[in-house]
Formats: C-alpha cells, structure tokens, sequence
C-alpha cells in the first residue's frame, strides 16, 4: 500500500492494530521513516490509534527527523515502553487534546526507556500554546494508570475509564513495571496543570504507603471530590487526615472497611484508622459535607456513628457486620 498517495492527504482518523491483524507484518510497518513520511501525508488527520503498529527503530538510527500532525486531537499508542517513546519524540503535537500511552510491561531494564517515555510526553504536552485544563485524576495504583480528565461526571466525580478510554482524558499512561510507582508518577503529576484539579479517583491502592501517597497527593490542594473505588490499605486512612485541605466530599465504593494485613494480626483495621483521622482533620478545620458509602463491607454501627461525628453520612446501609 503507498501511504504517500494523494488521497490520504484528506484522511481524517486512522486505526491501526497489529495484534488483532496478523497480516499486518513488517513488511508493511516498514521503518519508523517510512511511517512517519507516510504519517507527515496526512496533515487533516485528527484520530490516530496504533496498538502493536510501530517499526522497529534501527539501532544505527541515533536521531530521527520530527513531524507535524496539525490537526492531531487525539493520540492513542499501545506497543513497547521504547518503541513509545520514540514514537512520541519524533511527533509535534500543537492542537492535541488527547494523549494515551499504554506501553506493555516493562521490566526493571526499561527504566531508562521509561524515562525517556516522560521526557517524550512532557515535550508532546508543551507544544500546545494553551495548556489543556485539567479537572480530575485518577490513579490506579496497583494498575499502573494515572489519567488526566478535562471534565467530571454530572455529580461531580471523576469518571471512569471501563473498556476504552473515556473521550474527557486529555492525557493518560498505563504503565505496568517493575519500577515502584513513586519512581514515575510524581514526574508524571509534574508536567500537568494541577491548580484546577477539583475531583480525584483512588482505585486499587491496597499496597499504598504513606510516602508515596503524599507524592502522589500533596500536588492536589483544590480537590473537592476524592472518591477511593476497590481495595484500599490503612496508608489512606492516614493520609486522609491531612490531605486534600478543601475536600468537601470523600465517597468510598466496593471497598472492605475491614481491611488488614493478613501478615500483621495487630494491625489496626482500615475503619479504625479512618475514623482516627476524620477526628484529626475535623480538629485541625478540615470540615467535610458527606461521607458517601456504596456497596461496602466491614461496617459497623459503631463505627459509622463514629463518622458521623465528622460529617454527614450517607450510607446505603449494605455491609454492616453483626
């Protein structure tokens, strides 16, 4: 197929999968020159979504030219933590609205392709004149997810990437590795405006220390919304206490308020520590409106009277313990 024909010139969203399609061989990815010749030929295309697309880069190749997609809105790349990288570097991104980066895992050995990867993203963030507000982040820890949306939901939470990437990311990486998440993600957090951030989501955080959490949260001084979705570890409970100073609603879903650590018997359990901490920032002027609970287990009466001492709570009375 000749990329460089005249008519792709008009072509406004291009898919390609070269997992799902084995006929997609390297014959036809060619080299990176040859696709980004072949990319540079279709300056109205404004959707490009590659997962296990891009050629190999050749190791005597030391630089590669830079291209322009001018109308490039969004960006979606699923392939190795290198081959991303690379990829992100030889682009220019002036009107995109939308970056996703979701490289396979990497091991402890990519870490400085992972570095190059946040270098790469951080350029391809500056190239547009107006930065993209940023409302919400949300933070799979133990999945490796940080995404940055550019709107909340109609309640005013974060929303909730299922299957595909919800349309109101403006930029997001999934990155699975074996580097601990405090070794990448503040950086992350760095290149993204955070001073309109009003909503956040914790999902999957049950291996949270105290110290990453603040790494990851201290940033966040405008939240009004936190929502924590799955497993969860006592670290949150903790940081809840001073975290997040003008947080007017903390919703929890699916979460165990039992939670321990089966290793550590005299663990206090993650409802304990909560209310622990809610008493604490209640005492320091931290004031919040709800509590909201859905769908939980390891509840107590006792423990949400306790709460209610701290906050409204709305509650919908699923997993109360005897």
């Amino acid at each position: 197929m000749d990329w460089t024909a005249p008519i792709f010139r008009g072509l406004t969203s291009l898919t390609i999968d070269g997992i799902e399609v084995p006929e997609y061989s390297s014959n036809i990815k060619g080299d990176f020159s040859h696709m980004l010749s072949a990319l540079e030929n279709m300056p109205s295309l404004q959707t490009l979504s590659l997962t296990g697309a891009l050629p190999p880069q050749h190791l005597n190749t030391s630089t590669t030219r830079q291209i322009s997609l001018p109308a490039l809105a969004t960006l979606r790349v699923y392939d190795e933590v290198d081959q991303c990288a690379h990829f992100l570097d030889c682009l220019v991104l002036p009107c995109a609205t939308s970056i996703v980066i979701q490289p396979y895992e990497a091991e402890e050995s990519d870490a400085n392709a992972v570095g190059c990867l946040l270098s790469a993203l951080r350029a391809r963030l500056r190239d547009r004149p107006i930065p993209i507000p940023i409302l919400a982040v949300e933070f799979g820890v133990d999945s490796g997810l940080v995404a940055a949306y550019t709107s909340l939901t109609e309640d005013g939470v974060t929303p909730h990437w299922v299957g595909e990437p919800p349309r109101s990311i403006g930029v997001a990486i999934t990155l699975l590795t074996e580097l601990a998440p405090s070794g990448w993600i503040p950086e992350f957090l760095e290149m993204i405006p955070l001073s309109s951030v009003r909503a956040t989501a914790i999902r999957g955080a049950r291996d949270l220390t105290v110290e990453v959490g603040r790494q990851f949260f201290d940033g966040l001084v405008d939240v009004r919304v936190c929502e924590v979705v799955g497993e969860i570890g006592p670290a949150f409970a903790t940081l809840i206490s001073t975290c997040f100073p003008h947080l007017e609603r903390l919703c929890f879903r699916g979460i165990n308020f039992g939670y321990r650590d089966v290793d550590d018997e005299m663990e206090t359990p993650f409802r304990e520590t909560l209310a622990l901490s809610l008493g604490e920032r209640l005492l320091n002027g931290g004031i919040l409106e709800a509590i909201e609970i859905e769908k939980c287990v390891g509840l107590t009466q006792d423990i949400i009277d306790r709460y209610k001492l701290s906050s409204r709570v709305e509650w919908d009375w699923c997993g109360l313990e005897e």
